[in-house]
């Protein structure tokens, strides 16, 4: 069964809860902690995310938070990706650490905030980590001890969360208290992070009662709430869909594409919709499965419900084309050796870039760092094709196709148009990104910074400073110490390796 998409819109109120992946843990040891509460607590600052109550465990985390004008996607993609470069990098290791989709819970607020707070809380006591309530007071990676105030994080909103218990704020830390001995002795809870049917009614008891009397209780898993609470949440993600969708309909464009080319086929649409693996519906359906994910823009989901196949079966579909595409260039690779003619580079170790291996680019220098302001005739003229297109039209090469996005080399990148020193090998960072990524520049004016709002959306363009050819993007979500990312191309940077 597919998965619902998430719900979200400045001011909700979510249960969140992330997960290694496969089991694995997320943190090794108390830096590891120090750092994942030190980017959360960062990030909700500069989102306005409000974070009321929090759990790290050895290998997951569950936080309660209101989402900021940014909305939740942007927060969690920003805590989890540069949580995991960091993380990746100090351990050595490579690979995703979280599994792929957290899960995020729309809550009710008024009957369900107080429990869900000490639900999260008692989260190291129900695992063992701790062996009593008065030991999770002092224990340092639960919001618990926060609101006690045996530790301190600004950005951790507890007045909001002792309000609930009473005016005054040690009476009301008293009852708070009291409240989350009596909840520890509760159990598992299920009903706060279970089905949606069970969740919007409060129970399994509840839910048998109803379906005795006939009645019906509206419900979605993505959201803890009543009925009433479920169906005006969905109706308001509806009209922010809506507002979102495109003029065209993709969907109903794929579905003509599909009628018309059946015709074309002699193949009978009721016989290509019901999955029939038939040859021709096959060889069909791979032809469109690529022309509505790569031309219409459909999802799998999507083109596998036009197709009638599943999503696993559009996915493989893909597999099969790279893995042909892969058994071309090796078929190329043994022709080439036959005919006693240097074989094709599949893959490509990058090799150093010399001021003298640009002989028609007498303005590439490595020394050289005044302005350069030339004439778009002489650009072209100058650098390659592909080195043109990405300088001075701002294009974008494809993610993970570069030679540079998961090179190890030790020395320095520089600009491929002019020669400018840009980043040094020790500020590069793994990146899941697909493209080389650094958290500083070689001087602070080696690049410059432009404002890019193309695509309708709002970025930071970075432009090299000698001779302003477009690099990349940098964004707020890097490693320390200065916490960017810049994301380059590898078609616009040369490689100098140190001498040993």
């Amino acid at each position: 069964m597919p998965r619902g998409a998430r719900l979200d819109a400045p001011g909700t109120l979510h249960h969140v809860m992330v997960r290694g992946i496969e089991g694995c843990g997320i943190v090794m040891d108390d830096l590891d902690r120090e750092h994942f509460l030190f980017r959360m607590g960062t990030l909700a600052k500069v989102t306005g995310t409000t974070i009321y109550a929090w759990a790290l465990m050895n290998n997951h985390a569950h936080i309660l938070l209101k989402s900021g004008d940014e909305g939740l996607a942007s927060f969690m993609r920003k805590l989890l990706t540069g949580y995991a470069t960091v993380y990746n990098r100090r351990h050595k290791r490579h690979g995703h650490l979280f599994q792929n989709r957290y899960k995020s819970i729309i809550c009710e607020e008024e009957p369900y905030f107080v429990r869900l707070v000490s639900y999260i809380h008692l989260n190291p006591l129900r695992a063992g980590v701790v062996g009593s309530v008065q030991e999770l007071d002092h224990y340092r990676w639960s919001g618990h001890s926060v609101v006690m105030k045996h530790n301190n994080h600004k950005w951790q909103e507890i007045d909001f969360v002792l309000r609930f218990f009473g005016e005054k704020e040690g009476k009301a830390r008293e009852a708070y208290r009291l409240f989350v001995e009596t909840e520890s002795r509760r159990g598992a809870q299920p009903e706060l992070t279970g089905g949606g049917l069970i969740r919007s009614t409060g129970g399994w008891s509840e839910v048998k009662s109803q379906r005795q009397r006939g009645e019906k209780q509206f419900s979605d898993e993505r959201i803890l709430g009543s009925g009433e609470f479920v169906r005006e949440i969905l109706e308001q993600a509806e009209e922010s869909l809506k507002a979102l969708l495109p003029s065209v309909d993709l969907g109903h464009d794929a579905a003509e594409e599909l009628h018309k080319r059946c015709n074309e086929c002699g193949i009978a649409l009721p016989l290509m919709e019901s999955g029939s693996k038939r040859g021709e519906c096959t060889a069909l359906r791979k032809e469109l499965a690529v022309k509505f994910v790569k031309e219409f823009g459909l999802s799998y989901a999507e083109t596998a419900r036009q197709l009638g196949v599943s999503t696993s079966a559009v996915n493989q579909i893909f597999r099969r084309l790279a893995r042909t595409v892969l058994l071309i260039l090796l078929f190329m690779n043994v022709l080439s050796a036959c005919n006693g003619t240097p074989p094709p580079t599949i893959t490509q170790k990058p090799t150093a870039m010399s001021e003298k291996q640009h002989p028609l680019n007498p303005y590439y220098s490595r020394t050289d760092t005044t302005s350069l302001t030339l004439s778009d005739a002489v650009w072209k003229e100058v650098l390659s094709p592909a080195v043109y297109e990405v300088a001075r039209h701002g294009s974008t090469e494809q993610a993970f196709s570069g030679k540079y996005w998961d090179y190890e080399g030790k020395g320095t990148y520089s600009c491929a148009a002019c020669g400018n020193r840009l980043f040094r090998s020790d500020a590069k960072f793994a990146s899941t990104c697909g493209w080389p990524s650094f958290f500083e520049t070689v001087r602070p004016n080696s690049v410059l910074y432009r404002q890019d709002s193309s695509f309708g959306m709002a970025r930071t363009e970075v432009v090299c400073g000698r001779c302003k050819a477009h690099l990349g993007h940098v964004f707020n979500d890097g490693p320390p110490p200065t916490g960017k990312r810049f994301c380059m191309n590898s078609i616009i940077l040369d490689f100098e390796p140190d001498k040993e």
